[in-house]
């Protein structure tokens, strides 16, 4: 019996072993499997950021700047003493639209990127689009305009401001305008002579 027992014990010994294995197998799983289940979730969230909300944020900012851009407007035209009066609740209503659109641009944490002339260049915020030519050294590869405005969201840059530079050109403007007139000149003169191999 004493055997029995000792046989039984080792058993259980045994069996106690491989189910503690057992136990730490699965909470290797179930830790693998919530490791798992939290990077599906944060790609879908990245997808759906990126596929469904910035472009709503984008489009969300474009009308935004619209509406401010009509509230300049109408408060131009609201100055305007000449103006029907009855257009001023239209105008003033556009007012507080943009009012309630720079609130709501707030709200969501939009910012625009628009720098302004000579600010510095900045690749991660700007992105070059055009150049204008400058006789002035210091403006060289500073901003020259805005041409269309960056987009900040929750601090993450969805579009970068496209933006003009200066470029430096030693070349005079009044020489500029010179060769440009020489060469329309020209162009008269070629004119001229082609149409006169023509007619003869």
């Amino acid at each position: 019996m004493h055997e029995r027992l000792a046989q039984l014990e080792m058993q259980l010994s045994r069996v106690s072993e491989s189910r503690q294995d057992d136990l730490a197998t699965i909470e290797t799983c179930v830790k693998t499997t919530a490791n798992c289940q939290k990077q599906a979730a944060e790609l879908a969230n990245q997808y759906i950021e990126r596929h469904a909300l910035h472009p709503s944020i984008i489009t969300v900012d474009m009308l935004a700047d619209m509406i401010l851009h009509m509230s300049r407007q109408a408060e131009t035209l609201v100055q305007n003493q000449d103006l029907n009066p009855s257009l001023n609740p239209l105008l003033r209503s556009i007012v507080d639209a943009a009012k309630i659109a720079e609130s709501k641009r707030q709200q969501l944490d939009i910012i625009s990127i628009r720098p302004e002339e000579s600010d510095e260049l900045d690749r991660d915020r700007h992105e070059i689009v055009t150049a204008a030519t400058t006789n002035d050294n210091d403006k060289h590869r500073k901003i020259h305009k805005t041409v269309t405005a960056g987009l900040i969201y929750r601090g993450k840059i969805l579009r970068r401001a496209r933006v003009s530079v200066y470029r430096f050109s030693k070349e005079d403007i009044a020489a500029r305008q010179d060769r440009r007139q020489e060469c329309q000149l020209l162009d008269r003169e070629r004119e001229k002579n082609e149409e006169y191999n023509r007619n003869n």
